[in-house]
Order: C-alpha cells, then sequence, then structure tokens
C-alpha cells in the first residue's frame, strides 16, 4: 500500500483511510437499500451488511493499489 498519511504530526495508516471511507459510503448504501425496501428480501441484515461493508473497502484497497482500473 501507499505510505502512511500525517494528519496533524499523527501518523496513520493508508488502511484506516481507506476503511473510514468504505464505512461513510456504507452507510449511504445501507439508507439507499433501505429506502429502497430491499432489506425485506434479506434474510439476515446484519450479516449482509457487514459483507456488504468489506466489499466496499475491498474495492477501495483495490482502487488504491490501481489493481481494479
Amino acid at each position: 500500500m501507499n505510505s502512511d498519511l500525517n494528519v496533524l504530526g499523527v501518523y496513520f495508516p493508508t488502511l484506516f483511510a481507506i476503511a473510514l471511507g468504505a464505512l461513510a459510503a456504507t452507510a449511504f448504501l445501507r439508507a439507499l437499500l433501505d429506502r429502497r425496501g430491499f432489506y425485506a428480501f434479506v434474510w439476515h441484515p446484519p450479516l449482509f451488511n457487514i459483507s456488504l461493508y468489506f466489499i466496499v473497502l475491498a474495492i477501495g484497497v483495490m482502487i488504491v493499489n490501481r489493481t481494479l482500473i
């Protein structure tokens, strides 16, 4: 991965920034899917939500590492 991020003198791993972005994107997707009534078809919503988060996180990592594009 890329080098660490320096925020006010505190170094954070790049994965931390990607994870925060994935959390925000997952929250948006969850709200969108909930409004559309998608969760009526999901057997186990918490399991689906954590799977959705890891999928978004993996896509973010692949974009940062330029293996997806």
